[in-house]
C-alpha cells in the first residue's frame, strides 16, 4: 500500500494526540481505489476547545473529496494532494532545518552504561567510560529520561502525553514490550523512577502537577499542584525529597512528598539541570557557566565543580555514575555534521571523577 499523501501534525512528543493526523493510501489490490484514514485530536483556530474526529474509511473519490474539503475548505482535492505530498516528502527526506540536536535527558543504566535522549527522537548509548556505542532515531520527541530501578538495559522516557519504555540490550536500542503509559491532556515534562513507580512533573494548560504514579500509570498521589513553572527535577535516593529547578526565578527548591517546601535558594545564574550526587548532595548546572554548583541535601552551598568546558557548550545535562563515582556531562545542544563520516554524538559525553 502506497502513501498518496499525508499530513501528520502531532502534539510535541506524542504519536497518539495530535492537531491533525490525516493520510491517504492507495492499495494496488483495490484497483486504484483509495482509502483514507484519519485520527487524533483537532483544534479549531477560532475555538480553544479541542474536538475529536473519528476514523474514516472510504473507497469513493467523492467521500475522499468531502473529507478533504472538510479539512481544507479553500483548496480543492487535487491541490491538497499536491501540497501535502510535497510537504510529506520534504519532512521525510530533506535534511533537518535545525543546526543542532537538542538533548533532553541523560541517565546511567544499572551496568554503568550511559543513555542520552534528544527532542528530535535520537537515543544514544555510551559505555561506562563515555565511549560512544550506538545511536538510533525514533519518531517521538523525548523529554524526561529515567532508568528503571537497577535494570541493566531498560529505561523510560516521557514524550508528550505518554511515557514509553525502551531497552539497550546488547547495545541495540529498541522499544520494549511494556505497554506505554498514556495520559489524557497531561504533558509530561520530566520523570524519575522510584519505589516501583514514577514521580512525574506534568502540565495541564496553566496548571503544574507533581504526582506519583504506578507502573500502569494509575495515580497514587498528587504531591503538589501549582502554577509555578518548574522546569526540571531530581529526587533523593528514596524519593522522599524532590529537588526542583525554577529557571525564571533563578531558584532551586527542595520539596517533601507532602508538598511542603523544605528550603529554597535563589542564585546569581539561571539553573538548568539538577542531579543527585551520591547520597548526600546535588549538582546544578548553570546557563553560561562552565562550573557546576553543589549543595547539600539541606541546601548548604559546597565548593563548585569546575568542568573545564567551554561556557558556550552550556547549558549542561547532568547525571551521576555511582559505579565510577563520576559526574556525567552532556551539552544541551550538539552540532549536526554535514558529513556522514562524522558522528556528532561521538564525543558528547564527558566525565569528571569526584573525590
Amino acid at each position: 500500500m502506497d502513501i498518496v499523501y499525508a499530513e501528520l501534525v502531532f502534539d510535541e512528543g506524542s504519536k497518539s494526540s495530535c492537531h491533525m493526523a490525516f493520510c491517504v493510501f492507495e492499495d494496488p489490490a483495490d484497483d486504484g481505489k483509495r482509502q483514507s484514514v484519519s485520527s487524533g485530536e483537532s483544534r479549531d483556530p477560532d475555538d480553544s476547545a479541542p474536538h475529536r474526529f473519528s476514523s474514516v474509511s472510504t473507497t469513493s473519490e467523492l467521500s475522499i473529496r468531502s473529507f478533504v474539503e472538510q479539512m481544507e475548505d479553500d483548496l480543492d482535492m487535487e491541490e491538497s494532494i499536491k501540497i501535502l505530498t510535497e510537504k510529506w516528502k520534504e519532512e521525510e527526506h530533506e535534511a533537518p532545518s535545525s543546526e543542532h540536536f537538542v538533548c533532553s535527558g541523560i541517565s546511567v543504566l544499572g551496568d554503568g552504561r550511559i543513555v542520552v535522549t534528544t527532542k528530535s527522537g535520537e537515543i544514544a548509548v555510551y559505555g561506562t567510560t563515555g565511549k560512544f556505542l550506538t545511536v538510533k532515531k525514533f519518531a517521538e520527541s523525548f523529554q524526561g529520561l529515567t532508568r528503571i530501578g537497577s535494570s541493566k538495559d531498560e529505561f523510560a522516557v516521557s514524550c508528550g502525553y505518554c511515557i514509553r519504555f525502551y531497552s539497550a540490550e546488547k547495545n541495540k536500542v529498541h522499544e520494549s514490550d511494556k505497554k506505554s503509559i498514556e495520559f489524557n491532556l497531561c504533558d509530561i515534562h520530566d520523570i524519575h523512577y522510584t519505589d516501583n513507580g514514577f514521580i512525574v512533573l506534568c502540565k495541564i494548560q496553566s496548571q503544574v502537577l507533581i504526582k506519583k504514579i504506578d507502573m500502569n500509570g494509575d495515580n497514587l498521589k498528587v504531591l503538589h499542584q501549582t502554577v509555578t513553572p518548574y522546569d526540571h527535577f531530581c529526587c533523593s535516593s528514596e524519593g522522599e525529597t524532590i529537588f526542583l529547578i525554577l529557571k525564571d526565578q533563578r531558584k532551586i527548591v527542595a520539596m517533601k512528598q507532602d508538598g511542603s517546601v523544605s528550603w529554597e535558594l535563589t542564585i546569581d545564574y539561571i539553573p538548568t539541570y539538577v542531579t543527585l550526587v551520591g547520597e548526600d548532595r546535588i549538582a546544578v548546572s548553570l546557563m553560561g557557566r562552565p562550573d557546576v554548583k553543589c549543595l547539600t541535601l539541606t541546601g548548604s552551598v559546597l565548593t563548585p565543580i569546575d568542568t573545564g568546558l567551554d561556557p558556550f557548550r552550556t547549558p549542561l545535562l547532568l547525571s551521576y555514575s555511582k559505579s565510577s563515582e563520576s559526574l556525567l556531562l552532556c551539552p544541551e545542544e550538539i552540532k549536526r555534521t554535514k558529513s556522514l563520516k562524522k558522528n556528532p554524538f561521538s564525543k558528547a559525553v564527558s566525565q569528571i571523577k569526584l573525590q
